[in-house]
């Protein structure tokens, strides 16, 4: 069965049941028998009962599938009422999205193209299937006795500040959950409002005995690894963050004392932008601070459902971490998101010793990486109370998102931005360890304990062409790329160059001001921008970021003269030949 994602959104997937499993080559297909739509919901077409009160998930959910069926009916789809799957539906939100499936042999093209016609529908989607394995682990055996990453980011040192707090709920989406580990006992979320196996939606939220996260691949509340899968990913990510510490069993996460909310959403069933939609929209709705991903994205940066997944979790002021990617890329697609912090991979091991700190040969890197975190040999835990070594950006992602947890913790008042903002300008930085690379692997490595004690520092920026000022070959320099340590919140206009004019000297009689053309809007996942001007450089210039025109989540002004203290516009003046 394929589905079509509706806002209500509607979403079509045109493919029949296939095993996920079976495709080791990625590839994605647009569904042909089902899409997502979304739609409003509004008090128009009864959302609030007549004495004002919030209608229920059932109600809403009935009332969308009316509504949905009475546009599919008007395309002349009669009798497919009952073939709608809601998978958003609050009355807060504004809007609702359905899985919409139509019959076989059925132009669904023309079908999302006329659904956009209706006033009631936001956006209609196809349902992408998406076919391969898309984790970012390399498999080790376990041989070490210890967890070189985590003295590596200074956790120990963080652990003397605060361990997290069971409050912070960190969402990971994988493919399975070992409940039962030894390790991870009272680590796992839990719904305080569903009571176990009594057969209904005690909380009205649309999920039967969702009682420890829930399994979109499958439709049902068991997250456990499937036999025979090799599925041991989702339980390695959940200890990563949040091993249980101190309890003289196995290892220890990074922020111990927060909570992962487990959601499986890949297994024997094709997994689907349906299936990505409404699991990050279950996480935004059940309270998750953090979703931290390790799967490969590359293929769905041009899947709109996905993006409206993105914007649905950063409206809902939450941080998504993503790995950067295993296949040594520079600038990989998924680099272009700014909704969310890609993290890379960094060697593990003792800080200034051997290759610690180095890129790790098979992570991307790139303008858009925003952090690196260490990713190789990352002991943890494994389904059967057992613990494996495994390295990739998969293991980078969720050392980064736990570092994030134990800020939140630490300060719950803050922003997902201002939490990101702190997490990226306490990072210790790795030009020294990466002297050709370091501009395209993010801010730094974390460090837990700067993260936790260090005052706010404020943004800082780079230009990755001129370096700390020098001649630069202009033949084919058309843009610079600003590279940002930190989150940029308020961002008007802060660019000027100008150049010498013909007398090739500045701050005469014939300096001119050479336009230039970027793009203002900055996510909290904005680490750089791209300054494009029309014509090739010749003579000398000088390039300035106004401080009062940029600032950071806390509203201090770029630190543009690099003093550490707020305030001070960058300058550099340079030459072109």
């Amino acid at each position: 069965m394929n589905h079509l994602f509706i806002t209500v959104a509607l979403l079509f997937s045109t493919m029949s049941f296939l095993s996920f499993a079976a495709f080791a080559q990625m590839d994605y297909y647009p569904s042909n028998q089902n899409f997502l739509m979304a739609m409003t919901l509004d008090d128009s077409w009864g959302v609030r009962s007549q004495q004002g009160q919030k209608r229920s998930h059932k109600d809403l959910s009935i009332r969308l599938k009316e509504k949905v069926a009475q546009i599919m009916e008007d395309q002349g789809f009669a009798g497919f009422r009952n073939q709608y799957e809601t998978l958003l539906a609050d009355e807060e939100d504004g809007f609702g999205v359905v899985l919409v499936e139509v019959p076989e042999m059925s132009d669904i093209e023309q079908t999302i193209d006329e659904m956009w016609s209706y006033e009631d529908v936001l956006w209609a989607y196809p349902n992408f299937i998406y076919f391969g394995d898309y984790r970012e682990s390399l498999s080790q055996d376990p041989y070490l006795e210890y967890q070189k990453h985590l003295p590596q980011i200074f956790a120990p040192n963080a652990w003397k500040v605060g361990r997290g707090e069971a409050d912070i709920v960190v969402a990971v989406t994988d493919n399975g959950f070992d409940l039962h580990h030894e390790d991870m006992q009272g680590t796992y979320y839990r719904n305080p409002h569903e009571i176990p196996d009594n057969g209904r939606d005690d909380d009205g939220n649309g999920y039967i005995d969702d009682v420890y996260g829930w399994n979109f691949n499958a439709h049902n509340n068991d997250i456990f690894p499937s036999p025979g899968r090799g599925e041991g990913h989702g339980t390695h990510i959940a200890g990563i963050i949040a091993a249980d510490t101190f309890n003289e069993v196995g290892v220890a996460g990074v922020a111990p004392n927060v909570q992962v909310m487990p959601l499986k959403w890949t297994g024997e069933n094709p997994w689907t932008s349906a299936i990505i939609f409404e699991t990050y929209a279950y996480a935004a709705k059940q309270g998750a601070r953090i979703i931290s991903t390790s799967y490969n994205v590359d293929f769905h940066v041009d899947d709109p459902t996905y993006i409206q997944a993105l914007h649905f979790a950063n409206d809902k002021g939450i941080l998504v971490f993503n790995s950067a990617g295993n296949s040594g890329t520079f600038n990989p697609p998924r680099s272009g998101l700014d909704q969310i912090l890609l993290v890379g991979s960094v060697k593990a091991g003792e800080i200034g010793v051997g290759e610690t700190d180095r890129r790790s040969h098979f992570s991307n890197y790139g303008d858009g990486i925003d952090i690196s975190a260490p990713g190789e040999f990352i002991l943890s835990t494994h389904p059967g109370d057992r613990y494996t070594e495994e390295r990739g950006t998969s293991q980078a992602a969720p050392i980064a998102a736990a570092v994030a947890a134990l800020i939140w913790s630490h300060d719950p008042t803050l922003t997902a931005s201002q939490v990101a903002h702190k997490l990226l300008t306490t990072c210790d930085p790795l030009h020294e360890t990466n002297p050709e690379d370091y501009f395209y692997m993010g801010a730094g490595r974390p460090n837990a304990y700067a993260a936790l004690e260090d005052s706010v520092r404020p943004l800082r920026m780079e230009v990755g062409e001129l370096g700390h000022g020098m001649e630069v070959e202009g033949r084919d320099l058309r843009e610079l790329t600003v590279k940002f340590y930190g989150v940029a919140q308020k961002f008007n206009r802060p660019f000027s160059l100008i150049s010498a004019g013909e007398d090739g000297v500045l701050d005469t009689h014939d300096d001119r001001e050479v336009a230039l053309s970027y793009t203002e809007h900055v996510l909290y996942g904005t680490n750089y921008k791209k300054i494009r001007f029309p014509l090739p450089l010749r003579g000398q210039y000088r390039f300035t970021i106004w401080a009062d025109a940029v600032a950071d989540p806390f509203g201090q002004a770029l630190d543009g003269d690099g003093d550490g203290i707020p305030g001070g516009d960058y300058v550099l003046d340079f030459s072109a030949f």
